[in-house]
């Protein structure tokens, strides 16, 4: 298996995390400094971790829109993508459903419409 094949694989198991709703899951895939900024401010990793585990934020669909770009630096592998979800949310501002990267990941991790993932 090649490393943009790995990539894409740890995408998926991602992505799937994020809609079976696994807070333990998702946690796996991000760097404890993780950070997502939106409208609404900058939120830390458990911040974010927070929602999905009290059931304030769920997702039932998350899918890539397109072709992503894959960029490997070393040990580190940036996943450019856009990407669409079906979210709910007791707070819509929460996170952003598609358009232009609106997280920031170190080493390990995904958000709504990048992925920054490391290969092991």
């Amino acid at each position: 298996m090649t490393d943009e094949q790995q990539i894409l694989e740890m995408s998926a198991q991602w992505a799937a995390a994020m809609v079976a709703n696994d807070a333990d899951a998702i946690g796996a895939f991000m760097a404890d400094e993780w950070t997502m900024v939106s409208e609404r401010g900058i939120s830390g990793k458990e911040h974010f971790l927070a929602f999905v585990r009290s059931g304030a934020l769920t997702h039932s669909s998350l899918d890539l829109v397109g072709e992503p770009r894959i960029s490997i630096y070393g040990d580190v592998a940036i996943v450019a993508c856009r990407a669409t979800n079906t979210r709910i949310s007791a707070v819509s501002s929460l996170m952003r459903t598609s358009g232009p990267p609106t997280c920031s990941l170190n080493g390990t991790g995904a958000g709504s419409a990048c992925t920054a993932i490391s290969p092991a």
